[in-house]
Formats: C-alpha cells, structure tokens, sequence
C-alpha cells in the first residue's frame, strides 16, 4: 500500500517527521487533549502520534492497560510545516469546545497566547563540538542582551539559512518567517537549550544529526563558527520544582538535552531514576548524575518498546 506522504517533498516529509517529534516530546498533554476531544477517547490516558500525513495524524493511544489506534483528521490537506501548525490549532480549538471548562490549556494553547510576545536573537556559532556520534553541540554568542532565561527545559526555535550562500538579514523575526510560510528562505525546528551561561552571553544547544540531506539537522551537521543563525524564545515545556522527592525521565535521543538540564537542576537529595535510548555505548551523552539506565536499539528507528518494557518492568515509585 502506497504511503500517504508520497505526494510530498522530501523536504515536506523530513519537515513532518521533525514536527512529530516536537510535538510527542513537548507538547504530549495537547496530543492527549486532541485524542480525548478531537479524537473522541475521553477515556484515553496517553498518545503518541507515529505519522502525520495530509490528511491527518495516526496516533497510538492508551485506553487503560492496552493500546489501541486512532486517528485525527485534519479541517484540511496539509503540504507543509506551517500547514500543519494552521491545522493543529483548528484541531484544538476544536477540542477546546468540545471539552468541559474545568480542563486546564495545554502547553500549545498557552504557546499560542504568550508567543507574540517572545522576541527573535540574531546570533553566530562559536564553537562546534560532538558530543557523541550523533548529538553535535554548538555554542552561539551575541545578540543575547535581553534573554531571559526560564529554566528548566527551556527550549528555542532554530532558523538557518536554506543554502549556504544565505545569510540570515538584520531584522530577520519570526513573525517573517511564519509571514513566508513554504516559501521562508530558512529551515526552522524547536531545540531544547542546553546551557545558558548569562555572564557570557553564551548558549549550548544539542543537536540530533538525523543524516538527513536538508533541514535544521543538516545544517547542524556541517556548520561552522561565524555561521549566522535567528533563535526565537525561550519557552518552557517543564520545570522539576523541588517539591517531589521521586523523579522518573524517560528519553530517546530527541530529549536528552532536556533531562541533562533538569538533572542539573534537582537537589542533591532527589531519588532519581532515568532510562535513556540510544543506539549503543559509543552513543551515551555525559550525565550529572549517576545511575542513568542505557537502552541501546541498535540501528533500529527509534520509538519502539524498549523505553516502555523497562519503566513496566522497573515499575519505579513515582507517588511523591
């Protein structure tokens, strides 16, 4: 059976399968709301979208101990990135309707009514380095004067050139690049932030390298200090507290910049436990703390069972 996604560009489908992993990692409660209410499974207590195609988005949804398939259908073909966002809020306002008043936004409802505000940082690469054969880690200096850090898994949005010969103009915003839609002269993808130095005006983000041919990952790939970039943020997907005493992090590659910064984050004292995916031993990321369960795949595509076997199997005490 043909794929739903042929009719695509390859650039449109690496852009979806970049979307797919946004959206599972940092905005899970609005997949959630949107299989609940959209979807129409109130009973549904997890999803994780696998595909989105132009016609809508197949999800796996926990219903109680098992999983089952579902699907949610777009309001309207979509062909790219930013028909997928167009689409996705439709969808959501949707289930926002549909929903009793006492369920509280989600984290793209409360992105769209704070994003407005967010400015845009025009900045350069000054340092390259690899953290394991496929996280590559770029360090990016100025034009940070008025960033204001939110902690946590503080993430930003990613603009690069398209070619190498492009540079990124003065005065280049994200309210541009969401103006030209399919046809902005940039790649665009959401990066957790590593570290934030203020002292130094210094950022580190962690970068995927997915072997893609294009993208913010192929940029990522060949990039060199003095390169220019545009960084939009931050935002906030989710802080530890200190109130808890147990923490569980689950992550495959895609998150682990994110649990490395809210590691560093906790008290001493927390009970911390982490299952971390990757690919073998030649792929583990430095940890602040000790314990880390690796689970190697090997160089089979990553979202399979291994994360989900070993929390069912370690069944960790989470309560606190």
């Amino acid at each position: 059976m043909p794929s739903k996604t042929n009719g695509l560009s390859d650039q449109a489908r690496n852009d979806l399968e970049e979307t797919i992993e946004h959206l599972n990692a940092n905005h899970a409660d609005s997949v959630l709301m949107l299989v609940r209410y959209a979807v129409g499974l109130p009973e549904a207590v997890d999803a994780e979208i696998k595909a989105i195609d132009p016609d809508g988005a197949d999800v796996v949804v926990k219903v109680g101990r098992g999983y089952q398939p579902g699907r949610i259908q777009w309001p309207q073909i979509i062909a790219s990135r930013s028909d997928v966002q167009r689409e996705l809020f439709a969808t959501l306002s949707a289930a926002r309707r549909a929903a009793d008043s006492s369920v509280p936004l989600t984290s793209l409802e409360v992105e769209r009514a704070t994003r407005p505000k967010l400015p845009t940082f025009e900045t350069e690469v000054t340092a390259v380095s690899d953290i394991s054969p496929n996280i590559r880690q770029i360090e990016f200096e100025g034009g940070f004067r008025d960033f204001e850090s939110v902690g946590g898994d503080q993430f930003v949005y990613v603009m690069v050139p398209r070619h190498c010969s492009q540079e990124i103009p003065a005065g280049w915003r994200m309210s541009d690049h969401r103006a030209a839609g399919a046809d902005s002269p940039f790649f665009g993808a959401y990066y957790t932030v590593r570290t934030w130095d203020p002292m130094a005006g210094r950022m580190a983000v962690w970068f995927v390298v997915h072997g893609h041919p294009s993208g913010v990952g192929a940029w990522a790939a060949d990039c060199q200090p003095g390169d220019r970039v545009a960084l939009w943020g931050p935002r906030h997907g989710f802080g530890t507290g200190h109130r808890s005493k147990n923490y569980l992090f689950v992550s495959d590659e895609s998150g682990l910049a994110a649990v490395a910064s809210l590691l560093e984050s906790l008290p001493l004292n927390a009970q911390v436990t982490v299952f971390a995916e990757t690919i073998d031993e030649n792929h583990i990321v430095p940890m602040s703390r000790q314990g880390v369960s690796w689970l190697y795949r090997g160089y089979s595509p990553a979202g399979g069972d291994l994360l989900f076997d070993a929390v069912r199997s370690a069944s960790p005490d989470t309560s606190d």
